[in-house]
């Protein structure tokens, strides 16, 4: 789980712990990309970051050649699909992401 801001990350992790998925979270895409060691299942990035924004983590992922499906949360759902780095990820999810919706596309 990448988001820049402390609160989504918490909330977001409390979410998945309800379906019993441990979680690792990162502030920073540079974060995300030192964990990739630990091979997680999923990477669940927040669009917009400073330094390095989700998509942008996502090919960066995609380059260093993981393939682990990855969720971009968006408040701006519209301008991530139109980047053309939306290919590096499974799906955009809109900010915020209502839990029945995140459980949805987890399941998928």
């Amino acid at each position: 789980m990448v988001d820049k801001h402390p609160v989504n990350r918490s909330i977001l992790s409390k979410q998945l712990g309800i379906l019993g998925i441990d979680v690792i979270t990162c502030s920073s895409g540079a974060a995300a990309l030192a964990q990739l060691e630990l091979a997680p299942d999923l990477v669940l990035t927040d669009h917009y970051m400073p330094d390095m924004n989700g998509l942008e983590l996502a090919e960066a992922i995609r380059a260093a050649s993981h393939r682990m499906p990855i969720l971009l949360l968006s408040s701006n759902p519209n301008h991530a699909k139109g980047d053309p780095a939306r290919d590096a990820v499974h799906a955009v999810l809109q900010k915020p992401v209502p839990r029945s919706v995140l459980f949805d596309r987890l399941t998928a």
